[in-house]
C-alpha cells in the first residue's frame, strides 16, 4: 500500500518518521532522469528526518554521530509505501529528481 503524504502534514509525518525508526537502517537512492539511479547511502544508520518549511526543504541525515545529510529541495510529492513487512520506503518527488529512502530494522543481538 502507498500513502500520500498532503503538505501540510509533512512536519508532522518527519517528526513521526524519526521517531518510529530510531536506530534502523537507512539506504537512500537518488532517481535522476539525467545521470541514471544512484545508490547514495547502503545500510547505515538513520538518524533523522525533518521538512523545513521556510527552505521548502526535507533533509534526512544517517550516521552516528551524523556523517552525511541527504537534501531534497522544493519537493513536490511524499509518500510512503510498506512492501514487506517491517520495510518502510519513503518517496520525495522533486522537480530535478526523485529521492527513496529505504528503512530496515536493525536485527536483535542474540541474548547472551
Amino acid at each position: 500500500d502507498v500513502m500520500d503524504v498532503v503538505r501540510s502534514e509533512w512536519a508532522g509525518f518527519f517528526d513521526r518518521l524519526s521517531n518510529d525508526h530510531l536506530g534502523d537502517q537507512v539506504e537512500i537512492e537518488a532517481l535522476d532522469p539525467d545521470l541514471g539511479d544512484q545508490l547514495e547511502v547502503a545500510r547505515m544508520p538513520f538518524g533523522t528526518a525533518a521538512y523545513d518549511a521556510r527552505e521548502d526543504t526535507v533533509v534526512v541525515t544517517v550516521g552516528q554521530p551524523v556523517t552525511m545529510r541527504h537534501m531534497v529541495t522544493n519537493p513536490t510529492e511524499i509518500d510512503v509505501a510498506t512492501p514487506a513487512p517491517m520495510e518502510t520506503v519513503v518517496r520525495v518527488a522533486a522537480p530535478d529528481a526523485t529521492t527513496l529512502v529505504h528503512f530496515y530494522p536493525t536485527p536483535e543481538l542474540p541474548a547472551r
